[in-house]
């Protein structure tokens, strides 16, 4: 289950990277000041849930699982505005994604603590 959160975390975080962008994208139709303090607010709610999945998991993992969803939701959204299938890269992205996926699940994120190691060392030896 912890591993499932952290992948909901990681998912929220590109997320709000992914509405940034958009804001960003909407410069000229936003007043400026919207335009700042919405891109300044969903980077700092990205950037703490970067962290708490960094926190959680390892870097390679959660830093894969955000590029990937970040690519797979915009090419995606892409899509869906103008009515095409999937491309190969589209596919790829989205296999990378379930590949970050996994690697959470299967507990290979798992942190190992200082102490944990100590105290196993000292049972086995």
């Amino acid at each position: 289950m912890s591993g499932l959160f952290t992948v909901a975390i990681a998912a929220l975080a590109a997320l709000f990277y992914l509405a940034a962008a958009l804001l960003l994208k909407g410069w000229g139709q936003i007043p400026v000041w919207v335009t700042v303090s919405g891109v300044v607010l969903t980077l700092v709610i990205a950037s703490l849930l970067e962290m708490e999945a960094l926190r959680r998991a390892r870097f390679a993992e959660v830093v894969l699982l955000i590029i990937c969803t970040e690519v797979t939701l915009a090419l995606a959204l892409s899509r869906f505005l103008f009515h095409d299938g999937f491309s190969a890269l589209e596919l790829c992205g989205i296999a990378m994604m379930l590949a970050g996926i996994v690697l959470l699940l299967t507990g290979a994120a798992a942190p190992v603590h200082a102490n944990d190691t100590k105290a196993m060392e000292r049972r086995a030896g």
